[in-house]
């Protein structure tokens, strides 16, 4: 790659508390910041990586371990994005429903897809272990509650299916057992496993960011990539008044930018999603609430999830609407309600921190990664499920740029299309809205 009119300087970045205005500060913290390069000037490398969330970073990463020459931009910072505002959940589960899995890629290749949401989430339990020892990592399971007794039927089928036929590591509890995985409410099902986890996503996405650097990645905060081309055998990243020259660029901005000449119209629908941390829980209510430290989440299209962190806080998510317009002081009080109405048994205590984001939602509820041509790659559209599948999917296609011909994943698309119907949902989200929570007021 080579900076053209000059060197690349990072000038202070104004957007990013324009983005914290809108959406409140991350009730994370790290103890000892990542900080990025402040100016870069070098003559060529391999690869641009815009994005430097968890996707971005471990691709980076990966490619400078073997040798390529990477440099990272991001417009605001690292893990700026969902990255550092989730939940910290670390799922064997995709979005996707076993059922609809089945439908659309039969029992073998369906059996392949869940089999590489499961390895995902194993690859982050071994980085914590080995090389992330200071990201609060908990291996306790999670457990996936009905509401309802027709959610409950819903359940059971789709444990069937993935137990049965695609050998996944999960249970069915009954109405009379789910108090020993959660209690404070009213609970008819849940479909449990013991490999699940959590963590603190900004330590995580720090700690990457400091493996990638350390593997000879650049990183670079405040640098805006506004368009992408690629012309003959190089592809030419716009920022500003500089332009960077690539062999291959990797796009991993997710529900956060949509860059022009990159195709990336119709792949996804960016929605937002909040989440309040309340004060401190005592040992008691948490014992209560989650019995064995289980990450949670309610089985119905607006659902609420929730986990005890570190500090006891809890930590409840989720919304009633699919818009970012709500003030965050309204989106708290809407969360502590969900919450009281959730854990009628117990008292919740006050909201301490109020945050939000976007997440990228696909038709299909399954990941888009592939390449948008031939020298252009993008992973995103990970509809909720982004700490497992964001770090698989970046190291995936670091493995593709490496040379790869193949790679292991079901849902890996030589060539990203997007659809016409993911343009439109943007555009109908406050009637897809009422849709959903008509649905979810039925069961």
């Amino acid at each position: 790659m080579r900076l053209l009119h000059g060197g690349l300087r990072v000038l202070r970045n104004t957007s990013h508390d324009d983005f914290n205005r809108r959406f409140g500060e991350p009730g994370w913290s790290v103890d000892v910041p990542f900080v990025c390069n402040t100016a870069v000037d070098f003559d060529r490398a391999d690869v641009v990586v815009i994005g430097a969330g968890l996707t971005g970073l471990a691709a980076a990463e990966a490619l400078a371990l073997r040798g390529k020459k990477v440099l990272v931009i991001d417009r605001q910072g690292v893990g700026s994005g969902a990255s550092g505002r989730n939940a910290g959940f670390c799922t064997i589960s995709p979005s996707a429903t076993a059922r609809s899995v089945l439908l659309q890629y039969g029992e073998v290749s369906g059996k392949k897809y869940f089999d590489w949401f499961l390895r995902a989430a194993e690859r982050v339990r071994e980085r914590a272990e080995e090389d992330f020892s200071d990201i609060e990592w908990s291996q306790n399971g999670r457990a996936s509650l009905a509401l309802s007794a027709k959610q409950a039927e819903s359940m059971r089928e789709n444990w069937s299916i993935q137990h049965k036929l695609f050998k996944l590591p999960v249970q069915y509890l009954s109405r009379s057992e789910v108090e020993r995985v959660a209690g404070g409410g009213s609970y008819y099902a849940a479909i449990t496993d013991n490999v699940s986890g959590s963590l603190n996503p900004l330590k995580l996405v720090h700690s990457l960011a400091l493996h990638a650097r350390n593997a000879g990645a650049c990183i670079c905060e405040g640098v805006e990539a506004t368009s992408v081309r690629e012309v003959g055998s190089k592809v030419y990243i716009d920022c500003g008044s500089i332009t960077l020259e690539a062999n291959e660029v990797i796009i991993a901005t997710d529900a956060y930018r949509s860059l022009q000449n990159t195709r990336t119209a119709g792949l996804y629908v960016p929605l937002a999603s909040y989440m309040i941390a309340t004060e401190s829980l005592s040992e008691e209510v948490c014992s209560l609430l989650f019995p064995d430290k289980r990450v949670a989440s309610t089985s119905r299209n607006f659902a609420n999830y929730f986990r005890i962190d570190a500090r006891r806080r809890l930590l409840f998510g989720g919304r009633r609407t699919l818009s970012s317009n709500t003030p965050l002081s309204d989106i708290a009080s809407e969360l502590h309600d969900a919450a009281g109405k959730l854990f009628d048994s117990v008292h919740i205590p006050n909201v301490d921190k109020c945050w939000g984001g976007l997440l990228s939602f696909t038709q299909d509820r399954t990941p888009v990664v592939g390449g948008l041509s031939e020298r252009i790659y993008y992973a995103g559209g990970y509809c909720g499920h982004g700490v497992p599948t964001a770090l698989a999917c970046g190291e995936m296609l670091a493995e593709r740029i490496l040379g790869a011909d193949a790679v292991d994943c079901p849902f890996y698309q030589s060539r990203l299309k997007g659809s016409v119907k993911m343009q439109m949902a943007k555009v109908l989200l406050p009637a897809i809205s009422r849709y959903y929570r008509a649905v979810d007021a039925i069961n």
